[in-house]
């Protein structure tokens, strides 16, 4: 979950760092998997077991970003950033 994200480029940011190429840039340690029981399937099933929540606290336009899987609305950081009373 990536709280107070500002701009769609950071929501893209954060969506590339949760993945693996081609969909992201996550880095990929094959030993570590390794040992924690993961095979050769490991870069699809953890692509597939991420889940990758935005906060919204700001009006920019982060919904065309592909890879978000859930949107959570962040109403009082959301409503001060609007200059909305509480």
């Amino acid at each position: 979950m990536a709280p107070f994200i500002k701009t769609a480029a950071e929501v893209e940011q954060g969506a590339q760092a949760c993945r693996f190429p081609p969909r992201g840039t996550r880095g990929y340690g094959p030993d570590r998997a390794v040992r924690y029981g993961f095979d050769t399937n490991y870069l699809e099933e953890a692509d597939e077991s991420v889940l990758y929540m935005v906060i919204i606290e700001t009006d920019d336009d982060i919904f065309s970003v592909d890879g978000v899987d859930a949107y959570l609305v962040g109403p009082f950081d959301l409503s001060i950033f609007l200059g909305l009373p509480r």
